[in-house]
């Protein structure tokens, strides 16, 4: 039957008792993997200030408690993440020539199940991953929300030391981004894609942030070793959710031309850096049709439509908006890219829909808008508009805009906006902290510690 996109042949996963061996083996690399998290975490929280110790242990204690609640109240895509991710484990264990051949295709064939996932399904690669992190978890649902919502706690923490390190000034306003936003923290703490998504980006723009900006490595394994890892966290983040990886990829390479043209003396005017950046999304535009089907302009409408009816169907008793002349078109799609945008960053409105989820939607959104008149007021008061680097501002803007014209376009649902938009809000939040007005104003409330010198 279809089942999602899936063509599956089986039943219901059955549960299945784990060997002496295996449990084991989930213990020695649990043991492996939190020891060397503590030497490698522990003096980097310990040299962090006092305002920000506290704001990370915030952080990672909501975090976990939103673990916790995603493992006793499951959602119906949780429970499809984890059946799925269990077989291909058991595959693992009993068949491991299988299993490579699993993770190096589109089908997964083990005892009773024959699944087909058509095209680079992110969620298939979702359930490849989750293969791997069930060696460490047993498939336990709680640990391994648990599991996967460290992992996106210690991205955007590399993140913010990233820019701190870079930008002191910019501390603050960072914090708040990628730390302590409420949705972002509900949302990415659970057994989801965006937990990988958003751990998996944050710490690729870390990387490649101070290799483009911080000292060069001291040593040549210390190069290799950032070069690898950036390439391994792109290909992450790309395999998680190419739609959404690829502007922010396309704007760090954009990011990257600029500053090799800095160094060879050229583009020190922000006109110029704007022209590159927006030269290389242009190169990006034509080449990546070049390359793959998916992102040809017919693939992206007729994908456009589909989605976007998909959840128009899902939400007749729901909360969300329509576009009743949207069809499968460039000039349609062009045309509908304003309201887009717009629906995805103020709906639902506050008051638009009943129902406490969709009241803090709208409190959340009226706080993006009133953030949104941040930057506007130290223009016209010719204030700091932040420390960040006007290149890495007009590519994160290039992602943020990307992002919120697909999700605008093709989530129409108001619960399933809030939840793709998670991945890309602290980008967005990030931008929209960094001015003097709103540095100024997180400083007070976080008390005189929260000055960059401490």
């Amino acid at each position: 039957m279809i089942q999602n996109g899936w063509m599956v042949n089986g039943g219901m996963i059955e549960g299945t008792l784990v060997t002496p061996a295996q449990l084991g083996l989930a213990v020695v690399l649990n043991l492996a993997l939190w020891w060397g998290l503590k030497r490698w975490l522990s003096p980097q929280f310990r040299s962090a200030p006092g305002w920000l110790r506290r704001m990370l242990a915030l952080a990672l204690g909501a975090r976990l408690l939103f673990a916790v609640f995603s493992g006793f109240y499951p959602s119906p895509d949780v429970i499809g993440f984890e059946s799925h991710g269990w077989v291909i484990t058991r595959q693992l264990w009993a068949d491991p020539t299988g299993w490579l051949r699993t993770l190096a295709g589109n089908e997964l064939v083990f005892e009773d199940w024959h699944v087909v996932f058509y095209g680079m399904s992110n969620t298939f690669f979702f359930h490849k991953l989750l293969s791997l992190v069930n060696l460490f978890t047993l498939n336990g649902k709680i640990y391994t929300a648990a599991f996967l919502s460290f992992f996106c706690f210690v991205g955007c923490w590399q993140l913010l030391r990233a820019l701190m390190r870079l930008w002191p000034d910019s501390g603050p306003g960072a914090a708040v981004a990628l730390l302590l936003w409420p949705t972002v923290l509900f949302w990415t703490s659970t057994y989801t894609k965006e937990s990988v998504l958003l751990g998996t980006g944050t710490w690729l723009l870390a990387l490649v942030l101070q290799a483009l900006y911080g000292p060069p490595a001291a040593t040549r394994a210390q190069t290799w070793g950032r070069v690898l890892a950036i390439l391994l966290l792109a290909f992450l983040h790309f395999s998680m959710r190419y739609f959404f990886a690829t502007p922010l990829l396309v704007g760090l390479l954009g990011l990257g031309v600029v500053r090799l043209a800095q160094r060879l003396g050229l583009a020190r005017r922000r006109l110029a850096q704007a022209l590159l950046m927006l030269a290389v999304l242009a190169v990006g535009a034509w080449l990546a049709p070049q390359l793959s089907l998916a992102f040809r302009s017919n693939k992206f409408t007729s994908q456009m439509i589909k989605v976007y009816t998909h959840h128009i169907e899902m939400s007749r008793n729901r909360p969300h908006f329509e576009y009743p002349d949207l069809v499968p078109t460039e000039e349609s799609a062009l045309r509908h890219m304003p309201l887009a945008v717009a629906n995805a960053f103020v709906r639902p409105v506050l008051g638009e829909s009943k129902g406490l989820q969709y009241l803090a939607g709208g409190l959340e959104n009226a706080a993006l808008l009133l953030l949104m008149l941040f930057p506007l007021l130290a223009a016209v008061r010719r204030q700091s508009l932040g420390p960040l680097p006007f290149a890495l501002v007009v590519a994160l803007l290039i992602f943020c805009l990307a992002v919120a014209i697909l999700l605008g376009l093709t989530v129409p649902n108001f619960g399933a906006l809030s939840r793709y938009r998670s991945a890309m809000l602290p980008y967005l939040l990030l931008l929209l902290l960094q001015n003097e007005p709103a540095t100024r104003l997180l400083r007070r409330g976080l008390g005189k510690n929260a000055n960059p010198a401490t």
